[in-house]
């Protein structure tokens, strides 16, 4: 979702051939990172310097900022929150979350949202009188699954989940890795009797990729213990209904230590000198020079064109794919306000959809706005593809009392790259191991949903747990 760099790495070597400098000012000061030169308009020297500011690198900038450490945060949009976005209607004044929804009853989470002065409340993350009802959205019908006893195969699900604690602190797998985290999904759903459960965890892991291929150890990180515990007694969300005033409390906590809208031209890393990166932004340049970096960006290669990235590194991470997770939120829809529906496919395996799918259409509390959730596993999809087939299926599905029908967008947003994932292969062969050996090596940190999940409440205890090795790197 966060790209703050663009192809910029041929054009930059192909200018250094001649010696030239890259940008010029009228009042500039020269300097030289990985080997190419820079005239920048200003030379900023902090503690840590943070790029992304999303769900990872907002926490670690206020964490740092409170422990009294100098940061810088690199954005290339105009606001903080990543993945958390929210829509305001403007005829009621509501706000709609259509990015990150919920939240873990976890110190860490409670203790951050008192920080920034925005309180919590408990949600089940239901609509009042909305009946939930499932939908064949590629033949236009409602339908009833045969699906057996939810309950039963959730606690057959918990009792599986409970024997990987592990997978809810990272991926700090044993070896070797367990093969049953290795099957496909739907092969350990098979296995362990989950059929009842599968249209549920379909909608719930929203974006993480297709049942029939994706190793079952994403899945019991996304739908995680504290989820199943979640389930029963509410998740927390904002007492607002608005998640994203956490970021907006964050932005003026930060104040200048954050570079809106920047492009990374070039990061330079070493474990002896520290870090230099160069900003663009407009036509201004500014030089930052750090003791350590927190990288909390999804690591592709595209992304991370401006490193000096070790052939370790390059290797690890070229072995990552991922979803196009779309978000938006409809109107015009002519769906009853006492209905949303859920994806299912009853001619397949569990009647779990195959990618690219809807996955649901939401009542949101709000008269004539619905979410709508879809997944596309193939990269090159474009988002005029996506929004023609959802606002297609939508106008097609039949359901009882619905009225004209003839949808329209009122926002959209495509998170991708979403759910970076590599096959059973790679985590059997070690791939974690050597991904999480890559912390603190030149000077460099990871952290965000690769390292963990899409989970925010997981993500800032992962970076809660390594602030303490970050900090005491410090030069």
């Amino acid at each position: 979702m966060f790209n703050p760099f663009g192809s910029v790495r041929s054009l930059l070597s192909s200018v250094a051939l001649f010696g030239l400098p890259l940008f010029v000012s009228a009042t500039s000061t020269p300097c030289h990172v990985n080997g190419r030169k820079y005239d920048v308009d200003q030379i900023i020297t902090k503690d840590i310097s943070i790029i992304g500011g999303g769900s990872s690198g907002t926490y670690a900038a206020i964490q740092l900022r409170d422990d009294s450490k100098s940061i810088a945060v690199i954005e290339q949009t105009d606001r903080l929150g990543g993945h958390t976005q929210t829509y305001i209607d403007p005829a009621t004044k509501f706000p709609i979350d259509y990015g990150v929804q919920v939240f873990h009853h976890f110190d860490v989470v409670t203790n951050y949202f008192a920080r920034l002065n925005v309180s919590l409340t408990t949600t089940s993350g239901s609509v009042p009188g909305v009946t939930d009802e499932f939908a064949d959205f590629l033949t236009g019908q409602l339908v009833t699954p045969s699906l057996g006893n939810f309950t039963a195969a959730l606690g057959l699900y918990a009792e599986q989940a409970a024997q990987y604690p592990y997978l809810d602190y990272g991926f700090d797998l044993p070896d070797p890795v367990p093969e049953d985290l290795l099957l496909p999904f739907l092969d350990f759903g098979q296995k362990y009797n989950l059929g009842a459960l599968m249209p549920f965890a379909w909608t719930f892991t929203e974006g993480v990729g297709d049942f029939r291929t994706i190793p079952t150890i994403y899945i019991l990180k996304y739908l995680g213990l504290d989820s199943i515990s979640d389930l029963q007694t509410g998740f927390l969300t904002t007492a607002l209904h608005d998640n994203s005033l956490l970021y907006l409390s964050a932005q003026a906590v930060l104040g200048s230590d954050v570079l809106y809208n920047s492009t990374v031209l070039d990061v330079e890393r070493s474990d002896a000198h520290g870090v230099s990166i160069v900003v663009k932004q407009g036509t201004k340049l500014t030089l930052i020079k750090s003791s350590q970096l927190i990288v909390a960006i999804q690591p592709t290669l595209s992304d991370l064109d401006p490193f000096d990235l070790a052939d370790s590194e390059s290797d690890l991470f070229g072995k990552f794919k991922w979803t196009q997770y779309f978000t938006s939120i409809l109107r015009n829809t002519g769906i009853p306000a006492n209905t949303s529906l859920t994806a299912v496919d009853p001619t397949l395996k569990f009647s779990v959809p195959e990618p690219p799918s809807l996955y649901t259409i939401e009542q949101t509390g709000i008269p004539d706005l619905l979410l709508a959730y879809y997944i596309a596993t193939d990269l090159n999809t474009t988002d005029v593809e996506i929004e023609s087939t959802i606002l297609s299926q939508v106008k097609n599905i039949q359901v009882p009392g619905k009225g004209a029908s003839n949808p329209q967008f009122a926002v959209t947003s495509n998170h991708k790259p979403f759910m970076l994932q590599v096959s059973a292969d790679d985590i059997r062969g070690g791939f974690y191991k050597k991904l999480y050996g890559l912390q603190g090596k030149r000077s460099t940190w990871w952290v965000g949903a690769t390292w963990h999940t899409h989970d925010s409440s997981l993500i800032w205890r992962f970076v809660e747990e390594l602030l303490p090795n970050i900090t005491a790197a410090l030069k």
